[in-house]
């Protein structure tokens, strides 16, 4: 399955929607970081990697490069695997 949505209704289906599951999740896919980071989604991006599994794959694209734009491929990622 592939779902496609923004920060705010993916963190309400995982808060909300019963049988919403993602444990079997193999990659999460952000792009248009630096855009998201600036629209105020950076506690809705925090938020969701929380609920995911660790063991993922996790890709980010962003047009800059900025310090959010670390902080936020630093919480992403799975120090094991990087």
């Amino acid at each position: 399955n592939i779902v496609i949505c923004t920060p705010g209704r993916l963190l309400d289906h995982l808060q909300n929607t019963k049988g919403f599951i993602v444990r079997n999740l193999l990659a999460l896919t952000m792009d248009e970081g630096d855009r998201l980071l600036e629209q105020g989604f950076e506690d809705d991006l925090r938020a969701i990697l929380r609920f995911l599994p660790k063991e993922r794959q996790t890709m980010l694209f962003s047009a800059t490069q900025t310090k959010k734009i670390e902080d936020l491929a630093r919480v992403s990622i799975n120090p094991k695997n990087a």
